[in-house]
């Protein structure tokens, strides 16, 4: 029994570097979190937030509490030339549109 405590304690020990990177805060988050409250700011429950700049990222929207498009990068991976975006855009349902750069400044623009 003692052997298998000593085994476990040390496992623990040995191990607590992997563990702490799991439960650790990223370092983007300060950004996330930053960049959610400028979404929350800029536009109210009802309207859907056009995001441009960072690509299919959902979280920014999640941490907002709002709903929205995430508008692809065209550097990305897949080929998004065949998408009218500013017919899409155009639906009166959207509401401002955010534009941000990966350091995490953003900018509104209103309802196209």
């Amino acid at each position: 029994m003692v052997g298998l405590a000593g085994a476990w304690i040390a496992s623990i020990i040995g191990f607590f570097p992997t563990w702490s990177i799991i439960y650790d805060i990223p370092p983007e988050e300060d950004r996330a979190f930053g960049i959610a409250a400028y979404i929350r700011d800029q536009a109210s429950r009802e309207e859907w937030v056009i995001l441009d700049g960072l690509g299919w990222n959902p979280s920014f929207l999640y941490y907002a509490r709002r709903q929205g498009i995430a508008v692809p990068d065209h550097a990305g991976f897949q080929d998004t030339s065949g998408i009218e975006l500013d017919a899409i855009l155009a639906d009166p349902i959207f509401g401002p549109r955010i534009t941000c750069d990966q350091q995490g400044a953003c900018a509104a623009e209103s309802a196209p």
